[in-house]
This record gives C-alpha cells, structure tokens and sequence, in this order.
C-alpha cells in the first residue's frame, strides 16, 4: 500500500520477549527511499504484526538499512544486527559494513554499541556463524572457546562477483 517493495526478512526467536521479530527492508523504485520495519509474531510463519518502521538506526539515526543479517549469540542470546551501510549526510564517512546489538525487546539498536567491521561498504549478503568449542578445535586445531564467523561476499551492483 505504501509502494515499497518488502526484501531481505531477517526472522530471530526474541529471547527476552519469547516470540519472533522479523526486520524487513522496504525499497522504492531505483532503491530509493530504503526503509527498515520491525515486526513480531508469537509463531516463526506468522501472522506478522507491526512493530515499527523508520528510515535510519545507528547513531544520530544517520545509517541507512542495506544487505543486512540477524545473529543471536547462542552463549547469551544477545542478538546483533550487521549490515552494509551509507550515511547520510554522505559527507559524513562512516560509510562500510558494520554490527550493532540489539535492544532486549530486539525492535531497536543499543546506543553505544555501534562497531565499523569493514571501511568498505563494498560487503553484502552477510551471514554470521559461531563454532562451539568442540567444532572450533577440530576445525582450527585448537582448545578455543569456539570462534564466530562472519561471511559476506563482494558487491558489483547487478554484474555476477567473480569467483
């Protein structure tokens, strides 16, 4: 009804609200204005509610919301949100990929959790894992406390990446 196109669903259990949130990104034609919902459920298939929407997140509520994912850390269930970023005002260069960890209720971001991963914001399609300790040292050789791993891959506007 608004003419955004809904895109990209990142769907984590809330551990302190025991329901699901979903964060959606909304676009417009030729990608602008981008736009973030957040809604809920009580079952991961929905039905979905309305949380809220807004244009920006991130300090200042400068970010704009782009190839994102959801992790929630299985040793505390803190969830996380890591997304490729631009800045508005664009002289302002905050610009690249970055994470930020999410409110309790998981509708918004912590203030002062804001950490740039990558100067470039050539990242897209991220996916982040954690190895527990059993799987980090037989895959690493090692006696971690396991590993978090974070995957993107490379960003050529609409050509394929090269392999």
């Amino acid at each position: 009804r608004n003419g955004l196109l809904l895109e990209r669903p990142k769907v984590v259990r809330c551990t302190a609200r025991r329901d699901y949130v979903m964060w959606v990104r909304g676009t417009a034609p030729r990608n602008e204005p981008q736009a973030l919902a957040v809604l809920r459920a009580d079952a991961p298939a929905g039905p979905w509610r309305l949380v809220r929407h807004f244009r920006h997140l991130g300090p200042r509520k400068l970010y704009q919301y782009a190839d994102a994912t959801l992790f929630q850390d299985p040793r505390d269930g803190a969830t996380y949100v890591y997304w490729r970023t631009q800045v508005y005002p664009v002289r302002d260069r905050r610009l690249g990929f970055h994470a930020m960890r999410l409110s309790d209720d998981c509708a918004d971001t912590v203030d002062g959790s804001d950490t740039q991963i990558f100067v470039s914001a050539h990242h897209e399609a991220p996916a982040v894992f954690f190895a527990p300790p059993s799987v980090a040292r037989s895959a690493a050789g090692n006696n971690g406390d396991g590993t978090y791993y974070l995957w993107t891959g490379g960003t050529n506007g609409w050509r394929p990446a090269p392999v």
